[in-house]
């Protein structure tokens, strides 16, 4: 937002050739400032949690400070465009298959006369579709990102005669994260090699030029994709006659693989054994991330009825 008086008014890049608003890196950034961008800017945010959305904007106190931004007049050269150092970058940094995945590309460069132009390629020959191309083609946006989705993607960009690329690797890996790294990784990780540590004889990578042919660091971008649980079998009601045993199995999918967790009248199983207010002589449970998770009461009799449940718990979302 641009402060105007006492009202804020939208930054709107699709209006100021210059100005990118990065959701994956939260940037308002200029690939050149001129005098015209001098002024007040506030952030605001909205936060996406699944499947709510909360604006944030109920007052002051939810809104940054004034960044005051006051630009020059200057003589200095233009400056050659460069694709910047956080990017490509993804937004959001935990992708979700299904969900909205953003793949960003923003360089700096003179724009005094027209925009950068950008572009992306599949490695693969795959097209992209047009309409997932979004803010003059700095962005790649999946509204429902899916398997068919991954890939290479080539982020180039174009000032008068000159073409700058950088190479995108964008897999959506659908396998299985160990539980250490899912809570440590983030989904979009971008990996840069020393120049000369690795001889390329494929001279089709995506790489930076500026205008004296001088080669920037290859980057390459891994996407992993978390997938929301679901159950593949659910434990079913039991009529059973008193003495005998019964087993109730919890089968789910998910990456990461989700822990199961088993309740007795929405008390912990778990705790309940640990507290000694079950008998573990009787109650034989199975609760981890290793599927099915198995709840087996033995010698069951008429005080054994109760609701049992199994609750999926998972780092983005739990799961009855």
């Amino acid at each position: 937002m641009r402060r105007s008086g006492n009202t804020l008014e939208p930054v709107l890049p699709e209006y100021r050739i210059n100005v990118f608003i990065s959701q994956a890196m939260g940037l308002l950034a200029f690939s050149e400032v001129t005098t015209q961008d001098s002024g007040i800017y506030v952030c605001m945010v909205t936060v996406h949690n699944l499947d709510i959305d909360y604006s944030i904007d109920g007052g002051d106190s939810f809104k940054s400070p004034d960044y005051p931004l006051n630009v020059d007049e200057s003589n200095e050269p233009r400056q050659e465009p460069r694709i910047q150092d956080s990017f490509p970058a993804v937004w959001p940094k935990n992708p979700i298959q299904g969900r909205l995945v953003r793949l960003e590309c923003f360089a700096a460069g003179s724009t005094r006369s027209g925009p950068l132009v950008y572009s992306w390629r599949r490695r693969d020959g795959l097209p992209i579709p047009p309409a997932a191309l979004k803010d003059s083609n700095r962005v790649i946006e999946f509204p429902s990102v899916q398997l068919e989705h991954q890939g290479d993607y080539e982020c180039s960009r174009k000032k008068v005669d000159h073409d700058y690329y950088i190479n995108v690797h964008f897999g959506l890996v659908l396998t299985l994260l160990s539980m250490s790294a899912a809570e440590g990784d983030e989904g979009g990780r971008v990996y840069t090699e020393e120049a000369g540590s690795i001889a390329r004889q494929n001279d089709d990578l995506g790489i930076v030029r500026d205008a004296e042919g001088r080669k920037a660091m290859p980057k390459w971008l891994e996407l992993l994709i978390n997938t929301l649980p679901a159950f593949v079998a659910k434990p079913r009601d039991q009529v059973v006659d008193s003495g005998i045993s019964v087993r109730f199995d919890c089968e789910a999918f998910g990456k990461p693989q989700p822990v199961h967790i088993w309740f007795r009248n929405e008390e912990s199983v778990l705790d309940l054994l640990t507290a000694g207010k079950l008998d573990a002589a009787r109650y034989t449970l199975v609760d981890s991330s290793i599927s099915p998770a198995t709840l087996k009461i033995s010698q069951v009799s008429p005080n054994c009825n109760v609701f049992s449940s199994c609750l999926l718990q998972f780092r983005h979302k739990n799961q009855y």
